[in-house]
């Protein structure tokens, strides 16, 4: 049978395990990731403004855009879908 081997990851100087330091550095980057509005997410959005508005999703997002209470999130989503409806 296979005998899993445990890798040494503790540095000397700390004690740590420099897989801790790795986990902080990517749960940095993956909180700047969510700043960004993914390919897949306005693709999804686009399909979800089309049902919405009855197949005029630019439409859609133009007017949601101008409704009262809108989040920095929702607002930076249908943004990205206007700018991918405009230039398609």
């Amino acid at each position: 049978m296979f005998k899993w081997r445990r890798r040494a990851c503790v540095e000397p100087k700390t004690g740590r395990c420099g897989a801790d330091r790795i986990s902080v550095m990517t749960g940095f980057f993956w909180r700047l990731r969510g700043a960004a509005t993914g390919e897949r997410e306005v693709r999804a959005e686009i399909w979800r403004l089309g049902t919405r508005h009855f197949g005029r999703p630019l439409e859609g997002a133009l007017g949601e855009l101008k409704a009262p209470g809108l989040s920095s999130d929702r607002a930076q989503l249908l943004r990205a879908c206007v700018r991918k409806l405009q230039s398609d």
